[in-house]
């Protein structure tokens, strides 16, 4: 008789909640304001809190961001049901992928398809690099927004300095 170790029963139940009460999706968003991107979702939806407290207990377990939040519960017709719904959803591509990895071999009914697909798509389409920056004042390099200077300390000794072209003697 196999024995499972608690941790894997905790993952194996999130992955029977996933694939009873669950989405996984990669969707594709071009609106034509700005460049196409995709929005990678693991979401839980549910009205009973103590699942979701569990849910949320596992990802805080492996450091998995995710977020919370009431539902909007109006059907099309107006409808309002009288229990609240919640939604646990897990956005960040690297959060996402470790919570993939994490309940794939677990699962076993209709959100496989879905965690297979989504997996393949984030090995085909790995992360963009980030371009490096040169800081004006210290030369350093550093990634993040394009900008001039890698912290406020490096803008301010800049703007009061003799390298400043605009600096008023």
């Amino acid at each position: 008789q196999k024995i499972i170790p608690s941790e894997d029963v905790a993952v194996a139940w999130l992955a029977g909640i996933i694939d009873g009460e669950g989405t996984i999706g990669i969707y594709k968003i071009d609106n034509g304001k700005r460049n196409p991107y995709h929005i990678y979702n693991l979401t839980i939806v549910n009205t009973d809190l103590d699942i979701l407290d569990r849910v949320e207990t596992i990802y805080k377990k492996y450091n998995i961001f995710y977020s919370r939040f009431l539902h909007n519960n109006k059907n099309p017709q107006g409808f309002l049901s009288t229990n609240p719904s919640y939604v646990v959803t897990v956005r960040r591509r690297d959060d996402f992928k470790l919570a993939l990895q994490l309940i794939a071999p677990f699962l076993i009914g209709k959100k496989k398809n879905s965690l297979q697909e989504a997996l393949q798509f984030l090995i085909l389409n790995p992360r963009k690099a980030k371009p490096l920056n040169t800081c004006r004042f210290c030369k350093n390099k550093f990634t993040g927004r394009k900008k001039q200077f890698c912290n406020q300390n490096c803008w301010h000794s800049f703007s009061q300095g003799e390298q400043n072209p605009n600096f008023r003697h």
